[in-house]
């Protein structure tokens, strides 16, 4: 049973109108625990409200602090309950809080009982307080769009052809803060997008072309052309991985959805990514290996840290891989790992 947390809402919002207080309605009422939406007045402060027995709550449990919300409890004496607060306090955080909240809700109503339903609460509001230290409530850069766009256009044209869906999806570790943007056991793959014609990329971490651990690591230029009105713009080629997923793993689509919430894309901002086309003219392989012009951490002075740097890729003219080489590479990397 699927839900809108934002019509709710907007319902309660229209139905409270000068009366003072909390107004809530209940939601997935199958739930091991009580799930309400809510709204205060006066400000029309919006709020998920879980309601669950006090034996259900540690009491010395640590409530997470996240930007544009307050998280806190609430003991129902009268009821032997607890109600755990999850308000909206910066409107700015809007676009994101409803995303937020029915995903909360569904981790919620999955559980079978009350202990279990608190503890992946507060489990899943941790993940989300990482979240939302590096959300952008204007949405994503202009660097960032075209960094996802790289990054995806390679998971369409050559990783989801050649793999399973859920192994391509998986590969893909740029949104959680992996060293590179994807990694396929003991292969990794950094993509690099530009939309200039000098071949120069920016190495914004020392690890990103280190492949210590690693049996390979390849680098992949695209060069792109950026077009108003015109090419492929990031919410096309999200919805053409969406429907390559639907249409033979579901699970890989949910998973992927995670990824784009986790790199800081919102359905809900997609309207200011439409104009922004992009037209690839070409793509090119790297293998990153002794003397590929590089700086390494295990080389670095001692006490150098926090290294950027600006790669020439006309010094790797001699490190270049076929596609078909790259392909074979990545092949090979994947069956290894299974």
């Amino acid at each position: 049973m699927e839900i809108s947390l934002e019509s709710t809402w907007d319902s309660l919002s229209k139905q409270a109108e000068r009366r003072t207080g909390w107004h809530c309605q209940r939601v997935m009422p199958d739930a091991p625990v009580a799930i309400y939406a809510a709204v205060h007045m006066p400000g029309d402060a919006r709020a998920l409200i879980i309601e669950a027995p006090s034996s259900a709550v540690p009491a010395a449990i640590r409530y997470p602090v996240a930007k544009g919300l307050s998280i806190f409890p609430s003991y129902v004496m009268a009821k032997a309950t607890v109600q755990i607060t999850i308000e909206l306090v910066d409107n700015s955080y809007s676009d994101i809080f409803g995303v937020l909240g029915e995903d909360l809700v569904k981790v919620v109503a999955e559980t079978f009982d009350a202990k279990s339903a608190v503890q992946q609460l507060i489990s899943r509001l941790k993940r989300w307080q990482l979240l939302l230290q590096s959300f952008q409530p204007k949405g994503l850069s202009e660097n960032q769009q075209i960094g996802l766009f790289g990054e995806l256009w390679f998971l369409s044209k050559h990783l989801l052809p050649s793999m399973l869906p859920l192994d391509a999806i998986r590969a893909w570790t740029a949104p959680y803060g992996s060293n590179q943007d994807f990694q396929i056991g003991a292969c990794a793959l950094e993509v690099k997008t530009t939309t200039v014609t000098l071949a120069t990329v920016h190495i914004s971490n020392i690890r990103q072309l280190d492949g210590a651990g690693l049996a390979s690591l390849i680098l992949i230029h695209i060069s792109t052309e950026l077009r108003s009105g015109s090419g492929e713009t990031l919410n096309q080629v999200i919805d053409a991985i969406r429907t390559t997923l639907a249409e033979n793993d579901p699970s890989a689509g949910q998973l992927f959805d995670e990824g784009l919430l986790a790199a800081g894309y919102l359905d809900s901002q997609s309207e200011r990514y439409a104009g922004r086309g992009y037209h690839v003219r070409n793509h090119t392989f790297f293998m990153v290996t002794d003397g590929f012009p590089r700086l390494v951490e295990n080389h670095l002075p001692f006490g150098i840290e926090d290294v950027a740097y600006t790669l020439d890729l006309k010094a790797g003219h001699d490190y270049i891989m076929s596609d078909e080489d790259a392909q074979r590479e990545i092949h090979r990397a994947g069956h290894a790992n299974r």
